[in-house]
């Protein structure tokens, strides 16, 4: 099931920032403001949050969604949260390229995360978010209240 709130909105529309950044300065593609230019043909970048919890993300090549839970908001650093983009965006560069491809993380998917120098933790299939928390440089916390001030800073800068 889709889901919408201010919180949501503006969840994903950090997370489709994140994913052109990551279009623009990891991989050879031509960026316009809402798509993505492979061989001439445009591919829209939409993210959707879900609350489905038997899954971190999906590429839905129906609707050419990427879809991410919504946990990830309050769970995942923006390390691991870019990560899971990268792995969403390579099955969806992964289902232009091979549209027939059988396994979801077959050598398709992996030539593809090759092609644009993601490491191994974007090809696994799951992850473990608190270890990956962990593992990144810093407290999650204290990322999280950082972030916020930041974007308090950023707010008191402004006209509003």
């Amino acid at each position: 099931m889709k889901i919408y709130s201010e919180a949501i909105h503006l969840f994903t529309q950090r997370c489709e920032a994140y994913l052109k950044e990551i279009i623009v300065k990891e991989t050879d593609l031509k960026l316009n403001r809402s798509r993505f230019e492979i061989n001439k043909y445009t591919y829209p970048i939409h993210i959707v949050a879900f609350t489905q919890s038997d899954k971190l993300g999906y590429f839905d090549p129906h609707t050419y969604q990427i879809g991410l839970h919504q946990n990830l908001m309050h769970q995942a650093t923006i390390p691991i949260l870019k990560d899971i983009i990268r792995h969403e965006l390579a099955h969806y560069l992964t289902y232009i390229s091979h549209p027939n491809a059988t396994k979801p993380h077959g050598s398709e998917f992996k030539d593809t995360c090759l092609k644009y120098n993601w490491n191994q933790s974007i090809a696994k299939a799951q992850i473990n978010i608190n270890q990956a928390n962990s593992e990144v440089e810093g407290d999650f916390k204290t990322q999280k209240i950082i972030t916020k001030i930041k974007a308090l800073l950023k707010l008191a800068d402004s006209d509003n």
